[in-house]
């Protein structure tokens, strides 16, 4: 099954449930669910929703429970402390041992991008770049680590054409897997507003809102980028239409007059 396809069941599912079960029943049904679900990303997806339904139930014990269940959680708190007591620990050396013993796949990948991310904080840019690219051959569905590689590449490394690539790179994953292409748009937009790319990042808002597909699995549209356009840089048209589809999307909503 597809990437794009495996999400969209998934939210019709969780919108089923969530339109005939409550309260202790609907609890029991991702209990349920999780116990049957053999696909280790959806697992920790639903293992996610269920910490969320406890916490909105009030039950942080049953929340802390389950995420302490969850080797993905896990890891990723594992990796947090670690950086923090990175003036007393060597991070780098004690991922590469952590990866040494660890077999399950999710998690050495969770280990990977941890040990990629301090590489590129420390400047190792060359190795970072090597992992991410790893990382997105081993899951060419996900498009998040050649989405930080282009931020490396743009930002870090002073090298805006090889970033303006990678993320046209992601943009493409994102739009085959159907994970979250507005949101990759978005940063595009971003970069070429930096390199005063005006007619870019018209072409970029046009895509945004051709992109608003209830399969996908994205963020709504963002417009932190239009709103910081110099006056009639873009298209009056363009702009009027763009701005509309933020407000008719939810996250932009005019106030009420009083």
């Amino acid at each position: 099954m597809r990437h794009r396809d495996k999400y969209r069941d998934l939210r019709r599912w969780l919108s089923e449930l969530r339109e005939t079960q409550a309260g202790p029943e609907l609890i029991q049904a991702l209990e349920q669910r999780i116990e049957e679900e053999r696909d280790e990303e959806l697992r920790h997806i639903l293992l996610r929703v269920l910490v969320a339904e406890h916490e909105n139930q009030g039950n942080a014990a049953a929340a802390k429970k389950v995420r302490r269940g969850d080797p993905l959680y896990r890891i990723e708190h594992w990796c947090m402390l670690l950086q923090r007591r990175r003036r007393r620990t060597d991070v780098v050396r004690a991922i590469e041992q952590r990866l040494l013993k660890e077999t399950e796949p999710r998690v050495r990948y969770e280990l990977k991008q941890c040990l990629a991310k301090e590489h590129e904080l420390r400047g190792n840019y060359a190795s970072a770049e090597a992992l991410f690219l790893q990382l997105f051959d081993e899951n060419p569905d996900q498009p998040f680590p050649l989405s930080y590689l282009a931020s490396q590449k743009f930002h870090l490394e002073n090298k805006p054409e090889e970033g303006m690539a990678m993320i046209d790179r992601t943009i493409e994953a994102a739009h085959r897997s159907g994970v979250m292409p507005r949101f990759f748009l978005g940063d595009k937009a971003r970069m070429a507003l930096e390199l005063e790319d005006y007619a870019l990042v018209e072409e970029i808002l046009k895509e945004i809102m051709a992109t608003f597909l209830p399969e996908n699995q994205d963020v709504r549209p963002e417009r932190d980028f239009f709103d910081r356009l110099p006056p009639g840089t873009i298209d009056a048209e363009v702009a009027r239409q763009y701005a509309a589809f933020c407000e008719a999307h939810g996250r932009y909503k005019k106030k009420p007059s009083t």
